[in-house]
Order: C-alpha cells, then sequence, then structure tokens
C-alpha cells in the first residue's frame, strides 16, 4: 500500500537513472523504517500504547467466516445453545515446559468479542444517519461530526458504567472474566441493530422502523444476557444474585441506549 507513492517520490528524486525494481527496492525499506522509527517514537512517548495495541490486535482478529457467523448470532441469538468461550492451552514465553490457559481470538471463537464488527457497524450507522438526514433534506456538513461524537460518547460512556458495576458490585474476580473491552464490543453491537432499522425505515417507512428497532433492540439485549451470563457463570454461588441483577442491567440498558441514539 505504501510501495507505490514511496516509490514515485523517490523516482522523481533521484531521477530517470536506476531501473524501477531499484527503485521499489528503496520505496518498501523508506516505508518500513519509516513506519518502525514512528512505532519505536509513539511507544516510547505514549505510556502502555505498546499494550494497547496488542490488546487491539487481538479483538481485531477476524474473518468473513467469522463475522457472517457472528452477524448470524446477532440476528437470530435464541436459536444458540453454547455462549462459553473457548480456550487454549498455550506455553509461557521465557518459561520453558509451562503452559497457561488463553482465550481464543475472534477468528477462531464466535462467542469471543470483537471489535471490528461494532467498528464498522458505528462508522455505517453514522453515514446511515447522514443518509437519513439527506433523504428528509436536512443534511449539513456537521450533521456527521456530531452524530459521531455523541455515539461514542454515549459508547464510552455505557462501558465504563458497565465496567464499574462489575467491579464494585461483584469483584475484581469478575473484571478478570470481563474486561473493559470485552464490554466496549458488546456495547458496540447495538449499531448492528441501529443500522438494519435505520435501513429498513428507509424502505418501508416509520411503522416498520419502529418494528425493526424493537426486534433487533430484542436480540440484542438477548445476546448481550446471554454472553456476559456465560463469562460469569464460574463466580461464587454466593455472587450469583448479584451477578444476575448486574447482568440484566448491563443488558437491558442496551434498548434504553438504543432508543436514544435511533432519535438522530
Amino acid at each position: 500500500m505504501l510501495g507505490a507513492p514511496w516509490g514515485s517520490t523517490l523516482g522523481a528524486a533521484f531521477g530517470s537513472g536506476g531501473s524501477s525494481d531499484t527503485q521499489a527496492f528503496l520505496a518498501h525499506t523508506a516505508a518500513n523504517l519509516a513506519k518502525d522509527q514512528m512505532g519505536s517514537m509513539m511507544v516510547r512517548w505514549v505510556p502502555g500504547l505498546k499494550a494497547l495495541w496488542s490488546t487491539s490486535k487481538f479483538y481485531f482478529a477476524v474473518d468473513s467466516k467469522y463475522v457472517a457467523r457472528k452477524l448470524a448470532i446477532l440476528a437470530m441469538p435464541w436459536t444458540r445453545k453454547d455462549w462459553r468461550r473457548g480456550w487454549d492451552t498455550v506455553p509461557v514465553e521465557g518459561h520453558p515446559g509451562a503452559t497457561e490457559a488463553r482465550e481464543r481470538p475472534p477468528v477462531a471463537d464466535a462467542n469471543a468479542p470483537d471489535l471490528y464488527i461494532p467498528a464498522m457497524a458505528f462508522v455505517t450507522f453514522v453515514l446511515a444517519i447522514g443518509l437519513v438526514k439527506g433523504v428528509a433534506m436536512k443534511f449539513t456538513p456537521e450533521v456527521l461530526s456530531s452524530v459521531a461524537t455523541t455515539c461514542l460518547t454515549v459508547w464510552i460512556a455505557e462501558t465504563l458504567l458497565m465496567y464499574g458495576a462489575v467491579y464494585f458490585t461483584l469483584s475484581s474476580t469478575a473484571v478478570r472474566g470481563v474486561g473493559f473491552v470485552d464490554l466496549l464490543a458488546l456495547g458496540g453491537y447495538k449499531f448492528v441493530g441501529l443500522v438494519v432499522a435505520l435501513l429498513a425505515g428507509l424502505a418501508g417507512g416509520n411503522i416498520v422502523f419502529f418494528a425493526a428497532l424493537a426486534y433487533v433492540s430484542a436480540s440484542i439485549t438477548f445476546a448481550n444476557w446471554r454472553w456476559l451470563s456465560a463469562a460469569l457463570s464460574e463466580l461464587p454461588i454466593a455472587m450469583q444474585g448479584r451477578t444476575k441483577a448486574v447482568v440484566l442491567a448491563a443488558a437491558g440498558v442496551q434498548v434504553f441506549v438504543m432508543l436514544i441514539l435511533a432519535q438522530h
């Protein structure tokens, strides 16, 4: 992706001399050097960026098969029986012979939360709002930025709220089973349903829109409830009552948030 622009720049700098293979090699080398230098500088000056990038790569590890399966689960969650995460036993770096259990990445586990679908659905929802405004002759250049800011703020705020509820109501053990990024992904799936409802409304009018919104709100809420229930099922029996309350509240808030965001 970076080879073409870098190649043309270097070619112009060196004139017509030299082969195209040499220019391509120099371009590739220069691009990699720039990328490595930029990456090392960012890791050096932004604390925690390396760990954040490693975590992000895990949640973006998807393929087309996973995306199709995940969307099918979100569309019909009540047909799925097993919501438990898959685990693999992997060797521990620096400790020969030692192993540890790690959750499978999304590409290998349809029950794993991901950030690819929420991110794509978020962007699509913002653009869909712009389309709806355009059809209604109400579009302005500020619409997209306003909707994006509002949705992102609500998304992060509800994730922080759910994370705090899990941590303070249950325990730090529960947080290890349901991390912040997991909750961020779960909260992001609502944008899939909102996109479906908006497109349905464009095609069939207000009645179809509200019918679709009711269905996707129920399906997304049910999916989040089942996933959280499975993720927190290993907590002590004494905490099961509080666990159910937290799970129901975290899943139920999706309906409220989707209704708010749908008012755009």
